[in-house]
């Protein structure tokens, strides 16, 4: 499990992530809205495979756990429901399909003009 601090998790910026042999990992997030319990397949960066005289490594499955704030200002809220206030809902379909690609991207920016977002 790889803790991400709420406003990486929303913008992106650096995870990385330290192997039970030491190396640290770049994650490869970049801008993409992680979810909690989402979860990122890094191929052969995972445990060696046994008995594979070549040293082939399995798949290294990573979820994240969102580490949300314990108390916001009202003006921190208000500033993030004017920010937000454009996300859209995911249907269920859509919340299938996200799961399926690890890596959620759950929410569009809001609308320049003050217009609602089209569904």
């Amino acid at each position: 499990m790889v803790n991400v601090p709420l406003v990486t998790a929303l913008t992106g910026g650096p995870v990385t992530l330290r192997t039970l042999g030491g190396q640290l990992l770049q994650l490869p997030v970049k801008d993409d809205v992680i979810t909690p319990g989402s979860e990122l397949v890094l191929p052969d960066q995972g445990m060696p495979v046994f008995q594979d005289a070549a040293g082939r490594r399995g798949a290294l499955h990573v979820r994240f756990n969102v580490n949300f704030p314990s108390q916001l200002s009202r003006q921190q809220q208000l500033l993030l429901r004017h920010t937000l206030q454009g996300c859209e809902l995911n249907t269920s379909s859509q919340q299938q399909q996200q799961q399926q690609q690890h890596v959620h991207h759950a929410c569009l920016p809001a609308p320049a003009n003050g217009a609602t977002a089209a569904s």
